[in-house]
C-alpha cells in the first residue's frame, strides 16, 4: 500500500488515523501503526486481512452507524457540487454504508461524460490495437483470451476496445433479432459451404426464421428479392431450357 504524502508544514497538517497510529483495529484488536489501517465509518481494520466492504458489513452489521443528522433524515451532502440532497438523488450502491452512491446523479453524469470525452480524444489520436501492451484480450461472455484485432473499437472505454468479442457480439444479436444463433458445425443450406461466414435467413415480410445461409446466397435472396418464380427461371436459364 502506497501512503499519500503531505506536503503542508507540521501546523498545518489535520491529525489522520492513518498517520497517528494508536487505533485499534476491529479484527484482531491491535493498535495500527501508521499508514496501515483503512478506515470504515464504525472503526478501523488492519490492511493486511484483506476485508472488503462487502464483508465488513457482515461481520460488523451494528458498527456502520453515524452522528450526521442529515444522514438520519435521510439526506447527505455530495462532496462534488458542496450540495446536500435526498437520497433519492443518489444511485444505488451495495458497498456503502447508507446504500447509495457517494456522488449525486448528476455529479456522477458529469464525471463519467468527462472521463468518456478523454477517452474519445485518446482514441481519436491512437490506435487502440497498437497502444494495447500485450496484443490480447480476455472476452467477458466466452471467457476466451484472444488477439486485440478480435474485438471492434469503442472509443469511450478507457482501452479503446469492446469487451465483447465480434463473434459473441454477432451471437448476441442473432439471438436477439431472430431467436437462434448459428451453432457450430452447421453449414449453408443451399450452396453446403461451412467455411464462409454465415448467418441467420428470415422473411422480411412476415420475420419468420427461414434457416442458415452463407452470406452470398442470403444476398442472392435478397437480388431477386425472396421470388421464387425467378429462382425457377435463373435456374432454367442456367441450365439452357430458354
Amino acid at each position: 500500500m502506497i501512503e499519500a504524502t503531505d506536503s503542508r508544514k507540521p501546523d498545518q497538517q489535520r491529525a489522520h488515523p492513518l498517520r497517528d497510529g494508536g487505533i485499534e483495529c476491529l479484527l484482531c484488536r491491535d493498535e495500527g501503526t501508521p499508514g496501515r489501517l483503512f478506515r470504515h465509518l464504525g472503526g478501523h481494520v488492519y490492511v493486511k486481512h484483506g476485508v472488503t466492504t462487502r464483508e465488513y458489513r457482515k461481520r460488523f452489521p451494528g458498527s456502520f452507524t453515524t452522528d450526521d443528522p442529515d444522514r438520519r433524515r435521510g439526506r447527505k451532502r455530495c462532496p462534488m457540487c458542496g450540495v446536500t440532497k435526498s437520497l433519492e438523488e443518489y444511485r444505488r450502491a451495495t458497498t456503502t454504508s447508507d446504500g447509495r452512491a457517494g456522488r449525486c446523479k448528476p455529479c456522477d453524469s458529469e464525471r463519467v461524460r468527462k472521463a468518456q470525452q478523454r477517452n474519445i480524444d485518446r482514441w481519436e489520436r491512437e490506435d487502440p490495437y497498437a497502444a494495447h501492451p500485450t496484443g490480447y484480450r480476455s472476452c467477458t461472455p466466452c471467457g476466451q483470451r484472444l488477439p486485440v484485432e478480435a474485438f471492434s473499437r469503442a472509443k469511450r472505454r478507457p482501452d479503446g476496445l469492446q469487451l465483447v468479442c465480434r463473434d459473441c457480439q454477432r451471437q448476441r444479436r442473432q439471438a436477439r433479432q431472430y431467436g437462434r444463433v448459428v451453432a457450430e458445425g452447421e453449414a449453408c443450406e443451399i450452396c453446403g459451404s461451412s467455411e464462409k461466414r454465415l448467418g441467420v435467413d428470415h422473411c422480411h415480410k412476415t420475420g419468420n426464421t427461414r434457416g442458415v445461409l452463407c452470406l452470398n446466397c442470403n444476398s442472392a435472396l435478397g437480388m431477386i428479392n425472396d421470388d421464387p418464380s425467378r429462382a425457377e427461371r435463373m435456374a432454367s436459364y442456367l441450365r439452357g431450357e430458354l
